[in-house]
């Protein structure tokens, strides 16, 4: 029993190594089209693809300019900038990622604190009782693993994480934690069974019919999630990016966000 939860453990961890090259392989082909004074690109956090693509339609009327986007853990794509990959804009779920591009110089100093949002708990349907109301239920025998973003890529991993450690309880679950690219493959790990639960933002829960949703973590336990918007230095159409900047902070843009659940940063 116990070879046959190893062999299940490495095909999963094979699975989502498999989904780290493809994300590579994805941004690399959005970013090398997008390369002219009419068009720019945004790297942005997973979580934000559902409003995103919604946003950007409206942009492209509007403007008829074009905007590229690529999705992946915000680390990740901080990373693919420090290492020139083009890049006019970032939208980061968190501090951290800016903070490594602030402190190498690889975007303005003037950001933009934009949403907020917050983490819940996910499971297949009926898994859980309703009324559980601590996270300490990841204990339970019959949960084998706990999706979560890797902190190593993306803030979503680095707030679950936190969140578990202030709770004491990372330590008794860390071997159940299987780490994903983002956000929302750790999602896809519970609609897929190939996790039992997962710690998401409320946002990217609420996309997905097929879960059930406990907002159970205390807000208090992990640090204050905001999105952030950072220009790249090194952008050849720095006026088109302030454009779409100063777009995603009208009030058309706002309605788009709260209807998918974001709150405006205060």
């Amino acid at each position: 029993m116990e070879t046959k939860l190893y062999i299940n453990s490495i095909k999963k961890k094979l699975l989502f190594s498999a989904f780290y090259f493809l994300t590579s392989i994805t941004i690399f082909l959005n970013l090398s089209c997008s390369n002219n004074a009419n068009s720019i690109t945004v790297l942005s956090a997973a979580s934000m693809a559902d409003v995103m693509d919604e946003i950007i339609i409206d942009f492209e009327k509007e403007q008829e300019r074009n905007v590229h986007i690529s999705y992946a853990g915000s680390q990740y794509l901080a990373q693919q900038l420090v290492i020139g990959s083009p890049g006019d804009i970032i939208l980061s779920a968190g501090e951290s990622p800016i903070e490594f591009l602030l402190e190498r110089d690889i975007v303005k100093t003037e950001t933009v604190n934009l949403l907020s949002n917050h983490l819940v708990l996910i499971t297949r349907p009926d898994f859980l009782k309703r009324n559980i109301s601590s996270l300490s239920v990841l204990s339970d025998n019959k949960i084998k693993y706990v999706a979560i973003a890797d902190p190593r890529l993306a803030p979503a991993g680095v707030y679950a994480k936190e969140s578990l450690t202030n709770l004491d309880l990372w330590s008794s679950l860390s071997d159940k934690m299987l780490t994903t690219p983002d956000v929302r493959s750790a999602m896809l790990a519970v609609s897929t069974g190939a996790a039992q639960a997962a710690i998401v933002y409320h946002t990217d829960a609420i996309t997905l019919p097929s879960i059930e949703i406990f907002d159970i973590i205390p807000q208090e336990s992990y640090k204050e999630i905001k999105y952030i918007l950072a220009i790249n230095n090194s952008s050849s159409n720095k006026t088109l990016a302030n454009e779409f900047v100063s777009f995603l902070q009208t009030k058309s843009t706002e309605k788009i966000f709260r209807k998918h659940g974001f709150e405006m940063y205060k």
